[in-house]
């Protein structure tokens, strides 16, 4: 294992020496939630869905919509194709204003949903906070929780999260989780693909064994964060998954 892999281990070591805040919602369903009379979770059963609680008016929550584009790609490239992603902006003011811009980073294809001052929030029902991954597997039970902040190695537990999550029945007794059919998926991960991805390996591992339940979920830390302005200027392209500028860009060629 290389420098990097070492470091994104001991970040996530770190991560999981955290006391769980929500330990009793992993294996439960996800809470019924609608937006705008939709319930995306109800739509997405049998595949693995990824719900990314972003904020509009935050700069890094923008990178982070744009930066999920380069991930869903990557993966596909791999084989794993059966995987939805969500977001849902917040529905404070500011945020509820610049919808557009959040709508406008995010990747072809994820939808960006917008709650309504009226409807019950979503991020409270979900027991969320801003930059909340929160990963369900086939059958909709919640296999992760990872907080991602400014810290680029998150972004590793992300992927290997979802990783995990769409090759095991890490819940048990999900129909959508057979041998055959799992064999099936994985078979589009060539060999070489295999041979780099050990780091991730190593990073499923450590997600399994952090936990009595094989499964972790991250506890808040004081959100004590400054407001930043608003980004201006033309529209940003998408940003290289982990959507950092250099050298978390270097580090991501290092990871591919």
């Amino acid at each position: 294992m290389g420098p990097l892999g070492l470091f994104i281990l001991l970040g996530l070591v770190a991560e999981l020496a955290a006391v769980t805040q929500n330990k009793s919602q992993i294996c439960q369903p996800a809470p019924p939630w609608k937006i705008n009379g939709e319930a995306p979770m109800e739509a997405n059963t049998g595949q693995v869905t990824v719900v990314a609680l972003l904020k509009a008016s935050r700069h890094f929550c923008l990178l982070q919509a744009a930066s999920l584009g380069s991930l869903r790609d990557k993966l596909i490239r791999q084989g794993l194709s059966n995987v939805s992603y969500l977001i849902v902006n917040e529905r404070e003011e500011l945020s509820f204003q610049m919808y557009s811009e959040l709508l406008r980073h995010a990747p072809a294809g994820v939808p960006v949903y917008q709650q309504s001052p009226q409807e019950p929030d979503v991020w409270h029902s979900l027991r969320g906070k801003k930059d909340d991954f929160f990963i369900y597997d086939k059958c909709g039970r919640l296999a992760f929780q990872i907080h991602v902040p400014f810290r680029f190695h998150v972004y590793f537990n992300v992927e290997a999260a979802i990783r995990s999550t769409y090759s095991k029945d890490l819940c048990g007794n999900c129909t959508f989780y057979t041998t055959n059919t799992t064999l099936q998926e994985m078979e589009n991960v060539t060999a070489s693909e295999i041979s780099n991805t050990e780091d991730t390996k190593m990073l499923q591992s450590l997600l399994q064994e952090g936990k009595s339940e094989t499964l972790v979920s991250h506890q808040h830390a004081e959100d004590t964060e400054q407001p930043e302005a608003a980004p201006n200027g033309p529209q940003a392209s998408p940003v290289p998954w982990p959507g950092r500028r250099a050298p978390e860009r270097q580090l991501e060629r290092a990871w591919n």
